[in-house]
This record gives structure tokens, sequence and C-alpha cells, in this order.
């Protein structure tokens, strides 16, 4: 647990500002990452940085509203605005601060914190919560409710994270098997509902779950995660036990959130995605492994109406018809190659009538957080022209199938 911390207060250090001794986001002061800074000094177990997180903590108490709920930052204590997750994520860190350090605080600033969460809990009572954050609550209040929503989010995930590291050993294993179903099996990757995921430079931005999957000794300063995510992570314990069950090809639900179709893995070490654009209408056949996508109504000229999306790695190429080339057309064999398998791609049009054309360019996915760069290669159907009712067939190989058609 050393390593990972020292990693913490790394992110920490690059955002603390001497002339305040506090955490800052450019003139902010917020209040949870400086809450969080406070656990990740406790944790140092150091008799100088235990003292400071205690006074950081204290100095935080003073800005907790009559309601026992905090403002987001301590300028905004007028403000009469909570962040109810932000909140819930505060009483965590008195939680662990209790549990951890009791021994080590002194009784006047022992009682200053254990009020301050006590208070923070009885306004967390009075909250219209619900999914995860309702749970995260009911295991700070030390209830035995299971976890049996379903996620819509990466975000609820972690917020489970967060509730699996104040839950009692019985509860512990409750919400393991809950995470164990959105972890790609035999790899310590996220592979739930899409809604919040996010790329930088063409790789997945790696969440709380994915920090505390990781075995300690594998954590490393990454591009791919986030200050704010390093930092929260002194809230998640270990997790690199849990084996998960996910497939690494992943549809969406209908009823699920999202801008995409799908989202698969080609390469674990890297984190090589590939993920499908396509309309909200669109249907998969698991046994075929073709996708039917209904184009209806108007269209724009030229518009790219579907789109799959490739990390630009040099590992990774698409052929057509085994050549390179950047048009394909109607029933010709695309070919998306890496290191250990082979993908393939082609499309028909099996309703109305219409002109399409294939191309591959150089784009970025829509949630990719480095804007203005180029790190995808983009696979896209365009409409020429097209009926107002018109339907394609598109087969993607994700486990080497053959074709139907």
């Amino acid at each position: 647990m050393r390593q990972k911390n020292d990693l913490i207060l790394k992110a920490f250090e690059r955002h603390f500002q001497e002339e305040t001794r506090l955490i800052h986001f450019g003139v902010v002061a917020p209040i949870l990452e400086n809450a969080l800074f406070a656990l990740a000094l406790f944790r140092k177990k150091e008799q100088k940085t235990m003292l400071e997180g205690k006074e950081v903590l204290l100095r935080l108490i003073a800005y907790q509203s009559k309601t026992g709920l905090f403002p987001d930052a301590i300028h905004l204590l007028d403000h009469g605005h909570f962040s109810w997750k932000k909140n819930l994520y505060l009483a965590a860190v008195f939680f662990l601060v209790c549990r951890e350090f009791d021994r080590v605080i002194d009784k006047v600033s022992k009682e200053k914190i254990h009020e301050s969460c006590n208070l923070l809990i009885e306004g967390l009572k009075k909250l219209d919560l619900d999914g995860a954050l309702s749970f995260l609550r009911s295991v700070l209040m030390k209830e035995e409710m299971l976890p049996q929503f379903p996620l819509s989010s990466q975000e609820e995930a972690d917020i489970l994270v967060v509730a699996y590291s104040l839950a009692s050993s019985a509860l512990c294993l409750k919400i393991e098997e809950r995470l164990s179903l959105y972890v790609v099996k035999g790899c310590p990757y996220y592979q739930g509902p899409f809604e919040g995921l996010k790329q930088y430079r063409g790789y997945p931005l790696k969440s709380l779950l994915e920090i505390a999957l990781t075995f300690e000794e594998d954590l490393k300063e990454e591009k791919t995660i986030l200050d704010r995510t390093w930092m929260e992570s002194v809230l998640a314990t270990d997790l690199s036990h849990l084996e998960g069950k996910a497939a690494k090809v992943r549809h969406k639900n209908p009823s699920e959130n999202g801008d995409f179709t799908t989202r698969a893995f080609l390469d674990f070490p890297k984190g090589a995605t590939v993920a499908f654009f396509a309309s909200q209408a669109t249907t998969f056949d698991p046994e075929k492994s073709v996708y039917t996508i209904p184009l209806r109504g108007m269209y724009e000229e030229d518009a790219h109406e579907i789109g799959l999306f490739v990390n630009l790695d040099p590992s990774i190429q698409v052929l057509i018809e085994e050549a390179k080339s950047s048009i394909f057309h109607e029933k010709e064999a695309v070919t998306i190659h890496t290191s250990e398998q082979k993908i393939p791609l082609k499309f028909r049009v099996i309703e109305g009538e219409g002109k399409f054309i294939g191309h591959i360019s150089l784009d970025s996915r829509p949630y990719e957080l480095e804007k203005g760069g180029i790190f995808d290669r983009k696979i896209s159907i365009r409409t020429v022209e097209r009926a107002p009712v018109c339907t394609i067939e598109l087969f993607i190989g994700w486990n080497q199938e053959k074709c139907p058609f």
C-alpha cells in the first residue's frame, strides 16, 4: 500500500500551494480533494505527515455547514450548493481516518473529527438518493443493504469500489460478486455500461476500479490516469484478486445510455480498443455477428452514418481485400490485423436503395479528451445517396466468425 500511496501523494504535490498549505485547482481550493490529501498524509505514517493530515482535516471542518454537508470548495461556503457524491466521499474519508488512525490522534482533535463525521452522516440521511449513492450511504451508516441495483455507468462502479473499502467482510463478498460482472475476464479493465467512458490520446482513461484491480507493484504514473483519479484512489482498497466475468467484446443494452454500440479490447497490455458507433436502433445477431442498421428519413449529403474507431497503433493494420487502401465498397472484405488476431468486416444493403462508400481515414472518437488530435483509424460508411427507408447489414467477426454473405 505504501507504493500506491506514494503515487497518490505525487498527484497531490502537483497541485499543492505552499502559501495556503492546501491543494488547489487554479485559484479554487476544493474541500474533497483536500480531505483526500489529509488521508494520504496520514497513510504515509510519519509523525510529521500525520500531524499535517490532522491539521488539514481540522481546517476543513471549519467549512462544514449547519446542515452537516460541505460545499464543493472553500470559497463556496455561503452559496448553499452541495454535491451529494462529494459529501459521501468526504464521509468515507472521515470513516477511514477514524478507523485507521483513532489511536494516534489527540483527544480534542478526535472529538472534533467524530462530531463532524456524525453531523455529516445526519445530513446525508436527509438526501433523496438511489442506486450506488444510496448504497454507499447505507454502508456509511453500517447497514447491510445488498448491492442489488443495476449499474448504469462507470462512475457507479467506482462508487461501489469506495463502498468496498468501508464495508464488512460479508458485504465485501457481495460487492465483489457485483463488480466481477463488469471486469474483463483475465484483465484489470472495466467493461460495463458505456456511459461516462472517456479516452485520452487514443486509450481509455483508467478509473478508480481499474487502479484497484491492478497489482500494487504494477501501478505507475500513466497519462491515462488523471490526477483527480489518483487522488480519489486513496479511497480504494486492493481488488487485484477479483476474477472478472465480462467478455472482451461488449454490446450496448437497448435501455443503456452512451455514444456507441460496441466496445472490444484488441490489446490488453496496451489497453487498445475498437469502438463501433451506429444508429440507436441498431440490433446485433450474436450467432451471425451481424449488425442490422436502419437508416430512416432525410440525410445529409456525404454523411458518415456508421463508424468504427480503431487505435492508431503501429501494431494494428486495416487492409481491404488484403491490400492497403482508403476506400471500399459493398461486400468488399475489410480486415483489422492485430498482433494476435484478425477481425473481418463487410457490409451490404438489404432493404431499400442506396449508394454507400466505405472509407479508411484518420480521426478521433467523440469522447476523446484531447481535442484536435488524431488518435484513431476510422472505418466509416459514407452515404452518397439513399432512399428514405434503407437498411444495412454490417458483419464484424469479433471472434473470427465467417461472414454469412
